[in-house]
């Protein structure tokens, strides 16, 4: 049968459905209703033809055909006199667009574009919802959805290049099909969907604070734009060879030069040097008298000349001091006034942002504020009554992303949420979800065990609750400490048939 090309609107709406060769009907995971559906079909067979002979509804027959197309039972052709083959590719909004091959040839390999496109799928895959990974806004019907989602099983079905050596695309196509399987299986039934658009309502209003909390284990930065001043120039302190006068000024005392303007004499003429008298003045005296002594001699001088620590020389280096020490204070004192403006600076910017409900702003504002000034327990206490007004205003939507990850088996999500949605509304439910999923995750024990112990602590009569904390000590080996807990929990409800059995467990140490 030869194919023509097709919009995907179209190959919806005018392809007929044939059986795909070589598939054997009882090997397939289906039930009688769709087996039924298979038997209707011969040859190739239009949808609004099928329901005529299946006797079944519109919206049913679209389910399981779209069941059968999944486990490659079903495939959509063309007929030849339905459809006018056209030279054009459809592109759709949305995540990513397709670009169609030329149907009127038989489809072996994926184009280079779709290739790129699928790989760009698998890497990006997790951090795409199901409207972009099916390339379709949020908004669209269900026509839409379905032409959509056939349009992407024509190209990335992986039974389409069975027996084809696809190399490093094997795996990127299975997963990617899975990926769009799945997001077709949420959006085309209205109560899956409506959950799932809670989801990403909730999704959408924690994902701000969820970046806050990250950036919080970070030290804080005061932005580039209110720089520090610069540091105040050195100032050098009159120059003196005095070990007095040196130690004063706060800097080590230098070297002392070996003669004052006078070269030293090379190591190997001392010796001759010491044997003659007028060439001594020339070897570096080796204590202050000896050198002021022979600067005498030198300059003609019969008296020596005054100490450099003299009494004349300490008010010269004492001022020196005593000017530089003020200029530091000034320093000090101006960056301590800079700094108490842009504290101020950001507490404001931070009380505006929280006037118009943009909590995390405020928040980020205080945090930087509290950064330069550390030991200001005032804005400790004041950033922390922020956080926590954050999180009592998201606790309910931290409750709706927990329930749905952990309804789709994302175990490390739901209990991160419900630890999130019970610090924003402290009861005992919540911190024993948090504590049941972070062991269902296989995540940090220590967290789990304070988790269910916080529920213990707001629930002591709550079997399920000493249940969950005997849970995570039977996982950390601590058996005596889950058996006691157990004892108290079935002490609550003694009829508890789940208890009977841990214990028993919990004492065969399985």
């Amino acid at each position: 049968m030869v194919r023509g090309e097709s919009t995907v609107g179209e190959g919806v709406r005018d392809g007929a459905l044939t059986l795909v060769s070589g598939v054997n009907v009882r090997d397939l995971p289906i039930g009688p209703t769709e087996a039924f559906v298979l038997s209707r079909v011969e040859g190739s067979i239009t949808k609004a033809e099928l329901v005529t002979a299946s006797g079944l509804s519109a919206e049913e027959l679209e389910t399981i055909v779209a069941r059968l197309i999944l486990l490659g039972a079903l495939e959509f052709v063309e007929r030849q006199s339905m459809v006018a083959p056209v030279a054009a590719s459809a592109h759709r909004s949305g995540a990513h667009s397709i670009l169609l091959s030329d149907r009127s040839e038989s489809v072996s390999e994926l184009t280079a574009e779709q290739q790129q496109l699928l790989l760009d799928l698998d890497r990006r895959s997790t951090s795409l919802d199901h409207y972009q990974l099916l390339g379709i806004e949020p908004s669209a019907d269900a026509k839409t959805l379905r032409a959509a989602y056939y349009e992407l099983v024509r190209i990335y079905h992986p039974d389409r290049y069975f027996g084809r050596k696809l190399g490093e695309l094997e795996g990127p196509l299975v997963r990617a099909f899975g990926k769009f399987s799945e997001a077709y299986e949420v959006l085309h039934r209205p109560e899956s969907r409506a959950e799932y658009d809670r989801y990403l309502g909730a999704l959408r209003r924690t994902v701000d604070f969820d970046r806050y909390l990250h950036d919080a284990r970070r030290p804080s930065t005061v932005p580039a734009s209110n720089p520090p001043a610069s540091h105040p120039p050195a100032v050098s302190a009159p120059a003196s060879h005095s070990p007095v006068a040196s130690a004063s000024a706060g800097v080590a005392t230098p070297n002392p030069p070996e003669s004052f303007g006078t070269p030293s004499v090379p190591p190997q003429r001392d010796a001759r040097a010491s044997e003659n008298p007028r060439q001594a003045s020339s070897v570096p005296p080796q204590d202050s008298d000896a050198r002021r002594r022979a600067l005498a001699r030198k300059l003609g001088h019969s008296s020596l000349p005054p100490s450099s620590s003299s009494s004349q020389s300490v008010p010269a280096v004492s001022d020196a001091v005593r000017a530089a020490e003020e200029l530091r204070r000034r320093y000090d004192q101006r960056m301590a006034h800079v700094r108490e403006d842009q504290i101020k600076h950001y507490v404001a910017l931070s009380s505006e942002a929280a006037g118009h409900n943009d909590l995390v702003g405020a928040a980020n504002l205080l945090r930087i504020a509290c950064s330069l000034a550390p030991d200001n327990l005032e804005l400790a206490g004041d950033l922390a009554d922020l956080e926590q007004r954050m999180t009592a205003s998201l606790w309910e939507s931290y409750l709706d992303r927990a329930k749905y990850a952990a309804a789709e088996g994302n175990y490390a999500e739901a209990a991160e949420s419900y630890e999130r949605a019970a610090l924003g509304q402290p009861n005992a439910s919540l911190f024993e979800r948090a504590a049941h999923y972070t062991l269902e995750a296989n995540g940090d024990l220590h967290k789990a065990s304070k988790l269910a112990k916080q529920a213990v602590a707001l629930a002591p009569n709550s079997a399920k609750c000493r249940l969950t904390l005997a849970r995570v000590y039977f996982a950390a080996s601590l058996h005596e400490s889950a058996l006691a807990e157990l004892e108290r929990a079935r002490a609550i409800e003694p009829n508890q048939p789940i208890l009977k059995e841990w214990i028993e467990r919990v004492k065969r140490g399985e």
